[in-house]
Order: C-alpha cells, then structure tokens, then sequence
C-alpha cells in the first residue's frame, strides 16, 4: 500500500479514537451535570420543606413567648382562663400549663394535671432559664396514648424574678400530618429525625423503605450536602440533609431533615444544547479527517510519484520526473532526479558514441582507404586512450 494510504489509514483511526473519547468526555460531563442539577433541586426541595415547616412551628413559638410575657403578675384564675382560651384558638395545641417555681402544676387546660410535679423534667428546668423545645414524648389523650412535644418559657415579673413556667404541649399528630402533606406537595420522600436517628416524621411519596445509613449519618453530623447513596438497597435515589428543621428562632433540638427524589431527571436538561454540542464533535471530527487527508494527499502524492520515478530509472525505462512544489523536500527531489536522469543521458550518449567509434576502428583494415588514411585514423583514436575513455565510463 503506497504511503498515503497508510496515513490516511492513520488518520481514520486517530479520528475514530479522539471521536470515542470526545464523545465519553462529553456524555461524563453530562451525568455529572445532570447529577448536579439533582443535588441542588434535591437540596432547594429540602430547604422549602424546612421553611414551611419552621414556619408552622414558629408561630406556636411566638404565640408561646407573647403570652408568657403577659403573665408575670397575673393570678391563678387568671392563668387558668389562659390556660382554658389557648387550645381553642389552635389545633395545634393539646393543653396549656403554669408551673410554679417549685415544679408544681398551677394551671392547666381544663384544671388537668393541677397538682402534678414535674420537677424532674428536662424542659421544666431548662426553661427555668431560657424558651426551650423539649424532645419527644407520650402522654394520655382522653382513653389513648398520644406523642407530644413540649414549648417551654419562663413567666417573669417586671423587676425579671421568674414566678413560673408556661408550657404548650404540641401534638405530634399534627405535625406530622403537616409534613407528610407539604413533602407530597413539594413532590419528596422526607424525614425527621433526631440526635439517635429516630424517625420522628416521615412522607414517603416514592419509596416506603427508611432514609439510608449514609442519609442518617449525615443528618447526625448536621451535613447540608448532596449525595447518591452507595450502602443500601434503594440505590436509584438522590438524597440530602439538612440540619436543624425547627429553624432558627426555635433553639436548636436536634431535629434534622432528610429529603430524596428518584436519581432521574424529569425531562432531559438541555436536550437541545446536548444535541449541538454532539453535532458539533461530529462536525469537527469529520473536518479535521478531511484536511489531514487533503494535507496527506497533497504533500505524500508527489513523494509517490518521485519514487515511482526512480524505480523505473533503476529499471533503465527513459522517465523524465515531474517537478513538483507542494513542499520543499519534494521539489529537491524533483530537481534531484531531473540531474540524476539528464547525467545518464548524458552517460548513455557518451557511451553509444565510444561503440560506433571502436567500430569504426574494427572496420579500417577491410576499407580499401590509403594506407595513409589508417595511419591518420590511429592517430586520431590512439588505441590506449580509447581504452581510458572505456575505463571512465
């Protein structure tokens, strides 16, 4: 195979090899891209799902530290009216306490646990101090045992001596109705859990199996980061954590938020713009094939052309080389041969005139020339220059 087509031979190849890389960079690329377009819709999705959620629980916050500052000096028929009047306004709220200084029970929606000691409770003494959110808990709603949490503040005066305790006492029903509706509405599979990892709260809109080992280590290391699970069951899932669901006017509880989609898009992000950008390799692979065939066939051709030329030389066939000027190693090849070719001429003639001389010189005895014709015919062709002439060529 000539030279030329071996390089072009080449070339395909090394087309064929930077198309296939070109196009894995390009489709790496996209997955990566496409992946983090996940992680941040995943993470957009769980920090709405927070906000609404925070938001839920800081109105009860509020509601709980303005009443608290309106009952420093007001009496125990005032706070038991308090105490009555606050679950009618909420659902959200199952009863409403005062609690002394001493731990005592004073007030309660409809006079329940007056008289109970709640000393050694962890919120009653943390909110001796400071607004607290209690962790949570079971208590008895009417015949059944119901899960609540609790939001504590201190009563205090007006000279800032704190004269009681007041609680609401949440329903954990009711929040998690109100997440599992806001994760399905903002279209999620959402947790909540606490400091061990218990599942407080969950909606499972596309999966029912539990968050992954990686998802609650993360949620117990109060992570905010992306991720595609690799140590479980449910691959396919995009998940995220995000820390401290209650907000930031709540105090911090521990609760955080774990939210995953499916690890698929919707629809293809930029489809359109994916499909230029494949065309575009296509185009530029195909172009630069066809200049390094074009540049091989321009400047290999007339290197072809002078060696087929020299082997017919060596051949002994009369060829007279083209003069090529595509490159500079050509056309002094051209040249070369051209000399090469106009010397064996040269050589050739000179050759052919030496024979018809020496023949010349066999015939003059049979001629019937003088004999001082001969003499002058050896003089003028000398037999030992004759024979010099033969050695040189």
């Amino acid at each position: 195979m000539r030279l030329s087509g071996r390089l072009i031979q080449v070339v395909l190849v090394f087309s064929l090899i930077f198309a296939a890389v070109g196009w894995f960079v390009l489709n790496s690329y996209r997955a990566n891209f496409e992946k983090q377009v996940q992680v941040t819709e995943i993470q957009r999705g769980g920090l709405a799902l927070k906000l609404v959620v925070s938001r839920a629980l800081e109105r009860e916050w509020g509601s709980l530290l303005a009443v608290a500052d309106g009952q420093g000096d007001a009496t125990v028929a005032e706070l038991q009216t308090m105490a009555d009047t606050v679950p009618l306004t909420s659902g959200r709220v199952a009863w409403v306490g005062v609690v002394s200084p001493l731990g005592q029970v004073v007030a309660g929606t409809d006079k329940q646990e007056i008289g109970t000691d709640v000393t050694t409770a962890l919120w009653f003494r943390q909110a001796l101090s400071a607004p607290t959110m209690g962790p949570v808990y079971q208590a008895h709603a009417g015949q059944q045992l119901a899960e609540f949490f609790n939001l504590a503040a201190p009563i205090k005066s007006a000279g800032g001596e704190v004269e009681g305790v007041l609680v609401y006492r949440i329903r954990m029903g009711w929040l998690r109705d109100y997440f599992a509706q806001s994760a399905r509405a903002l279209g999620l599979d959402a947790f909540i859990t606490d400091q061990a990892g218990s599942i407080l709260a969950q909606a499972t809109t596309f999966s029912a199996a539990p968050p992954t080992g990686a998802a609650l280590q993360a949620a117990r290391l109060s992570l905010l980061q992306g991720y595609t699970p690799v140590d479980t069951k449910e691959k396919g899932f995009v998940s995220a954590s995000i820390p401290n669901v209650a907000g930031t006017m709540l105090p911090d509880n521990g609760w955080n938020l774990i939210v995953r989609t499916p690890n698929r898009l919707p629809v293809a992000v930029a489809h359109a713009a994916w499909q230029t950008a494949e065309l575009a390799l296509g185009v530029v692979v195909s172009v630069i094939a066809v200049l390094m065939a074009a540049a091989i066939w321009l400047f290999a051709r007339p290197i072809e052309e002078m060696t087929e030329s020299l082997m017919r030389m060596a051949r002994g066939e009369m060829v007279y080389p083209t003069e090529h000027r595509s490159s500079r190693e050509a056309s002094n090849l051209s040249v070369a041969a051209a000399l090469l070719q106009t010397r064996l001429d040269d050589r050739r003639a000179g050759s052919a005139a030496g024979l018809l001389r020496r023949a010349s010189i066999r015939r003059a005895p049979h001629q019937a020339e003088p004999q001082g014709a001969l003499v002058m015919v050896e003089e003028a062709f000398p037999p030992e220059r004759e024979t010099e002439k033969t050695a040189q060529f």
